[in-house]
């Protein structure tokens, strides 16, 4: 965990603030840009989607992580160089994401909430490729840089976990209110389709969007915060994982064909919480355990040294 630094309260709350500022114009910006290029491109919606992903890739990953380095500069924390450390995080929330989504969805399907048609392997795995790509690009790597990772780390500095973890999940509870803002404003700066501001996306209740979005930025949190070097991983494959059971499930990537022939009874949606719950709890567990082995690893390391220095 890192230490409570000298950083004034309304410095870490700006520095939060920004970076959720950056992560809400590279998306919101990426949209308008698509939406000029568009009609002259003659994107199809896939294309769309996948030009998004790398306009807001390349809007917001370069700046969050120069911040991100400079924070870790100001904190006087050592200087690390890159290395895989985001491997084992990265693998640990995978699987998480994976075990906790099939004990959510297996009972389902062995019930009939699900039906599971034909499956073709050869779409399925050009679906996964492709989404894999654009999920991250768009979605997983910046907002968890720029939330998990930068805002997270800036309220550390001054604030304790509760507060951090509060200020975090509103930021991305409003994040879609800041990106169609940037997206409305820039769209009528340069005479494109604006599609206006508001709480969430089209055909979706506020109350049960900012719900799902509450727990699953709480969930997000509780990956990132596992004591492992590299954690932001976690978070960013996690949310991958998330979001690719539910583009499976219910068939959301623009009409892109998934290779899962699939169907989902309407109450049974609410399962995309308990798969959010279920994965949280188990974050937190693993958290608990693995800062155990730590302590007594630690522990054992010092018994070491007592009795060396003794023979």
């Amino acid at each position: 965990m890192m230490a409570l630094g000298t950083a004034s309260p309304m410095s870490a709350l700006a520095r939060s603030l920004g970076g959720w500022a950056v992560l809400c114009l590279g998306v919101g910006m990426s949209i308008t840009l698509t939406k000029l290029a568009g009609p002259s491109a003659d994107l199809g919606p896939l294309a769309v989607r996948a030009v998004q992903a790398v306009i807001a890739g390349v809007i917001v990953i370069p700046p969050i992580m120069i911040l991100r380095r400079r924070l870790g500069e100001s904190s006087r924390r050592p200087r690390r160089r890159p290395t895989l450390t985001w491997i084992r995080p990265a693998a640990i929330a995978t699987g998480v994401g994976v075990v906790t989504a099939a004990a959510t969805w297996a009972p389902a399907i062995w019930a009939g909430w699900v039906r599971v048609g034909s499956v073709s392997v050869q779409q399925l795995l050009v679906f996964l490729a492709v989404n894999t790509l654009i999920a991250l690009l768009y979605e997983a790597i910046p907002e968890e840089l720029a939330l998990r990772g930068y805002a997270w780390d800036s309220m550390r500095q001054r604030f304790e976990p509760i507060i951090a973890a509060a200020v975090v999940t509103v930021l991305f509870c409003a994040t879609y209110t800041g990106i169609s803002a940037v997206q409305t404003g820039s769209a009528l700066l340069l005479g494109v389709g604006a599609d206006g501001i508001r709480p969430s996306p089209d055909g979706i209740d506020p109350f049960s969007y900012f719900l799902q979005l509450s727990l699953f930025g709480l969930t997000l949190i509780a990956a990132r915060s596992l004591p492992v070097p590299g954690a932001v991983a976690a978070a960013v494959s996690f949310h991958l994982v998330h979001l690719t059971v539910n583009r499976l499930l219910f068939g959301g990537l623009d009409g892109f064909d998934t290779g899962v022939e699939a169907s989902v009874a309407p109450d049974a949606s609410i399962l995309v919480l308990v798969h959010i719950i279920l994965s949280g709890f188990v974050f937190a567990v693993l958290r608990k355990t693995l800062r155990t082995r730590s302590g007594t690893r630690s522990r054992d390391r010092k018994g070491d040294e007592r009795i060396g220095s003794r023979i």
